[in-house]
């Protein structure tokens, strides 16, 4: 029965797809794609129902649902085909994002793109009668070409489409978001633009249509779309001669074109003069605007005038001739876009500074409640340590604890400085405590040990031992470290006798002091790292508070430690910056942050609101003996693309102006001489202005064969990855992005089985335990300033797969390999709502099959994207097991996919039914046991047959279908089953009686 109720809701599901569409139709609407011809930089594709995306590859099929985004300084070139030919083609420029609403092929071609931001070239040959479609979708309009070569851009701030037709015709119809409006649609001819926005009035597009503006089309192509725009000139010369025919045999039988200014023979003659040299002026406005070299852009020129009817000659191009009514209509237009362009800025920061209060408030109160709950954490464990410590005590003892207690507040609240106080050790414990956690004896002095070790830690630096000399009798201790030291950690020497009962320390910011308290306290953080205290820069208080173990009245001493941080680096007693031209630097409250050893910060956007500053301040106070400092840096002016190396030079303390600063993270050196030799160099670092950072790809993977290694975000977090590793991979190296600009993330420590490594030339290699699945990586911005923390999943998967993952009901799950087998597993839990998911989402490079019980579920599938819908085997808990086989580079390998479905145990898995209905199954402690009324039932194991056994007497009964026929004799049958875990491989014995009523006699 359960059997027969699976197998008809997959059939459901594999024909809902179907329901009210014809056979024939939907088989001819699945045979048109857009093949990946090309690609460059970042691509990426979200199949058609996924959830996640998946790195592009050349010949890569897109399908209709699919959603291809490129990303910053990428590009792709598509080939759209119907099977048995191909057609159209599109160009797809740098940050665009592009959805394939409709790809239809039968008696009518359809084709229907979204253009959701971004820009595309396209060429279009797949218009052959009137029925069928080529459709670009924008935000604001959709356009409907006929033989058309034409250019589409959605601004990324406005929102506005622009249109531009180099050959054929265009209809443009705005689709007004806000009011849902519809109108007539606009025309677009040869050589016009029109740019459509979200206003009501709709009706007053057609009044806006103008010639191209050669600038702002320059602005948005690419090599690659200038590339595509000369592939295609023959095929626009072709059009545009016949338009002029047309347009010529008009004006010949006395009807004028108001809509492209046709009234007279001059008309004409400027018309064909656009026309004819319209990709030659925007080759020419592409060089003008820096969007292509001169070299570049001749070798696409030569390389396209081998087969161009009409060569291209820039030197003899003319610029394009417009009507002063066209000048007029253009300039308006122009200052239009500019006033919704900004007007669109200042609602987006606007929209900005919103979000960013919100954020600040958000912040702050989750801030205000770690401080609650820290606090009260800390207060708990205190409470609680006494409890602990007290009920190893004597009656006696416990109220000489009290005493001592009691003595030891009223001497912090004096302030008066304490005095070593005796107190009583558990009873258990043996012999005299000794002062100094030294050892115990007579006749010599044993050479005393400290009670602590101390270790000094700095931002991306490995922590490093601070020597002292400790003597008995000396409980105060003082030391200067440089300014780079950020915390100190004090950690329980090993080898003394004495424990560490707290630590408090006086940087009252730390912790929100109220009046009148002194210290804050700090506890162990996790035993192995000790006491970890904050420095300020300046002076510093720690005390360190100790008892000796063992004895029958222990001793606690008490330790202070002052520690000066230095404010200032090596080389220097003061320095400061100003961003404000006239005034004087000390007035401004900016300062350098420390983000390494002789290397620091200043983020600029702190106050002036991510405006870039064209230069600042800098005042420096050089030490004795320092007699010069050098600050260089590469800025402005940018001259051949290519910043100058500018320099700024102090020959005694005082202020210099410091000019030329790019936007972005802006890197500087500042060397300190002693005469001519060099003491000291410091790496200084500015985000000034929109400063971008590389988080999308922060770190390369790669592993022992030096094979690159898949990672992508989660569905939980952006910050936690999946990286898939082949399975017989022993080591993983994290890696910074090494051919990144100033702009990639900087790799500072990875976390691995609860130790920490920190980055060794931007690179940490890990030998991998198979037990370990989680690395935490820290990363910083370029500067050091921010910190960002990665949590990377390690997933293993077999050869010819790139990655896989199941999703369910917005979540994931990761396959994990079972070690020594082929074999990989997954847990999931039990369905909540009938209408959930359950997708195995695999890509790869091999081919793939699916099997479950020996029946195909998917064959011969390309490994790159197919979503397998498994839905139909995860409605009831238990084991299922699936063949999956992997041809790769010529060999061919089977692994078993295990899904473990909710958290029920294997007992309760077992279900018998008689007559299509289950009997009711209870456990008395030994066995399980039912009453049936007939001779024969049927027994499910929720697990896979290969992994079960069913005995009934001295006879095994083998599965049929998944369910183990039973015939039952009458009164009681005792059923022996042998079940074993797929994964551990553990045996489980399941003794089940069954007393039938009407059985065999």
């Amino acid at each position: 029965m359960k059997k027969f109720v699976v197998s008809l809701l997959g059939m459901l599901l594999l024909a809902l797809p179907l329901l009210g569409v014809p056979g024939q139709e939907a088989s001819a609407a699945s045979s048109r794609v857009a093949v990946i011809k090309e690609l460059k930089g970042s691509v990426t594709v979200k199949k058609s129902g996924g959830s996640k995306e998946f790195t592009a590859f050349a010949k890569m099929s897109l399908n209709e649902g699919d959603i291809l985004t490129v990303g910053k300084g990428g590009s792709a070139v598509l080939q759209f085909a119907n099977g048995t030919s191909e057609d159209d083609k599109m160009a797809v420029s740098a940050n665009t994002t592009l959805t394939f609403s409709k790809l239809k092929e039968g008696k009518n071609t359809v084709t229907k793109v979204s253009v959701r931001n971004g820009s595309v070239w396209s060429t279009v040959k797949s218009i052959k009668n009137a029925g069928d479609q080529f459709t670009l979708e924008t935000p604001t309009a959709v356009m409907g070409v006929r033989g058309t070569n034409l250019f589409v851009a959605v601004d990324p701030v406005t929102g506005d489409a622009r249109f531009i037709i180099a050959s054929g015709v265009g209809q443009v119809s705005p689709t007004n978001s806000r009011q849902g409006k519809t109108t007539p649609p606009v025309p677009v001819y040869p050589g016009q633009q029109v740019t459509i926005d979200d206003r009501d009035e709709t009706n007053e597009f057609p009044d806006e249509v103008i010639p191209v503006d050669l600038s702002a089309l320059a602005n948005n192509l690419s090599a690659d779309v200038l590339a595509a725009i000369l592939q295609a000139k023959n095929e626009i010369d072709r059009e545009n001669e016949e338009f002029i025919r047309k347009k010529r045999e008009e004006l010949q039988s006395g009807q004028n074109d108001p809509a492209i200014g046709l009234d007279t023979q001059a008309d004409l003659d400027r018309l064909i003069q656009n026309l004819n040299y319209l990709v030659g002026n925007v080759l020419q406005e592409a060089l003008r605007n820096n969007t292509i070299g001169q070299e570049q852009l001749q070798g696409l020129i030569d390389e396209a005038n081998k087969t161009l009817t009409n060569k291209i000659d820039l030197a003899n191009t003319p610029p394009p001739t417009l009507t002063e009514i066209e000048k007029r209509k253009a300039e308006q237009i122009k200052k239009q876009e500019e006033a919704r362009l900004e007007a669109a800025k200042k609602q987006k920061e606007a929209e900005q500074q919103s979000r960013l209060a919100e954020l600040v408030k958000k912040v702050e109160e989750e801030k205000k409640k770690r401080e609650e709950a820290n606090q009260k954490a800390l207060e708990d464990a205190k409470k609680k340590a006494k409890e602990e410590y007290e009920k190893k005590l004597s009656e006696a003892e416990k109220q000489r604890f009290a005493e001592a207690s009691k003595s030891r507040e009223d001497e912090l609240k004096n302030r008066a400085t304490p005095s070593p106080s005796t107190v009583p050790s558990p009873s258990a414990g043996g012999g005299g405590g000794s002062s100094g956690g030294g050892n115990n004896g007579g006749g010599t002095n044993p050479t005393p040990v400290a009670p602590f070790g101390l270790y000094l830690k700095s931002a991306a630096s490995p922590e490093v031992q601070q020597n002292f000399t400790y003597t008995a009798s000396q409980t105060h201790y003082s030391f200067n470290v440089q300014d780079h030291v950020q915390e100190i950690a004090i950690k329980r020497n090993p080898s003394s006798s004495s424990e560490i009962i707290f630590v408090k320390y006086s940087l009252q910011s730390e912790c929100g002091l109220g009046e009148g308290t002194d210290y804050c306290y700090e506890y162990a953080q996790g035993g192995i790292g000790g006491y970890v205290v904050p420095l300020a820069p300046g002076s510093n208080s720690i005390v360190i508070e100790t008892m000796t173990s063992g004895g029958s009245s222990g001793m606690t001493r008490e330790f202070t430690l002052d520690i000066h941080r230095s404010e200032t680096p090596a080389g220097i007693l003061g320095w400061n910056v100003g961003i404000s031209a006239g005034i004087p630097a000390e007035e401004h409250d900016l300062e350098w942050q420390v983000t390494g050893i002789d290397r620091y910060a200043l983020d600029f956007n702190e106050y002036s609101e991510s405006v870039p500053i064209p230069e600042l301040e800098m005042g420096l106070e050089l030490a004795p003996g320092i007699t010069r400092a050098e600050l260089t840096y590469e800025g402005s002016p940018i001259i051949q693309g290519q910043p100058q190396l500018l320099t700024a030079t102090w020959t005694e303390s005082g202020v210099q102006t410091v000019a030329g600063l790019t936007e972005g993270y802006l890197r500087m050196t500042l060397d300190l001489y002693a005469g001519t030799t060099k003491k000291y160099s410091k790496e200084l670092w500015i985000l000034n202005g929109l400063s971008e950072m590389n988080d999308t790809e922060p770190f390369k993977l790669t592993d022992n064969q030096d094979r690159d290694v898949f990672y992508e975000p989660s569905y939980e977090s952006y910050y936690q990855l999946a990286a898939y590793l082949q399975e017989e991979a022993t080591a993983l190296t994290i890696s910074e992005i090494s051919d990144a600009a100033e702009s990639s993330m900087r790799l500072q420590s990875v976390m691995y089985g609860g130790s920490e490594y920190f980055a060794s030339n931007g690179s940490v290699q890990l030998i991998l335990n198979s037990n370990i699945d989680n690395v935490v990586v820290h990363a910083t911005d370029p500067s050091g300033l921010y910190l960002y923390e990665y949590v990377l999943e390690v997933v293993r998967v077999p050869a010819g797969i790139t990655s896989w993952q199941l999703d369910y009901g917005g979540s994931s799950a990761n396959l994990r390999k079972v070690s020594g087998a082929d074999k990989y597993y997954a847990d999931i839990p039990e369905f909540e709502q009938p209408e959930q998911l359950l997708g195995f989402d695999v890509t790869g490079t091999g081919t793939i099959s699916l099997k479950h019980s020996g029946e195909l579920i998917y064959g011969n599938e390309q490994g790159q994207g197919p979503m397998y819908n498994l839905t139909q085997y995860a409605y009831y808990p238990g084991i299922r097991v699936f063949d999956l086989e992997i041809t790769n580079e010529g060999s061919s390998k089977t692994y078993e996919i295990v899904f473990r479905i909710g958290d029920v145990s294997q007992r309760e898995l077992v279900e018998l039914w008689e007559q299509q209905s289950p009997s009711q199954i209870s456990w008395n402690g030994q066995y399980l046991e039912t009453t049936v009324s007939s001779s024969s039932a049927s027994l499910y194991l929720g697990t896979d047959p290969r992994y079960a056994r069913v005995v009934v007497g001295d006879t095994e009964i083998p599965a049929e279908d998944g369910a183990y026929p039973l015939s039952l004799n009458q009164g009681e049958n005792i059923v022996q089953i042998w079940i074993q875990n797929p994964i551990t491989l553990e045996e489980e014995t399941i003794i089940f009686k069954i007393t039938s009523m009407t059985g065999q006699i």
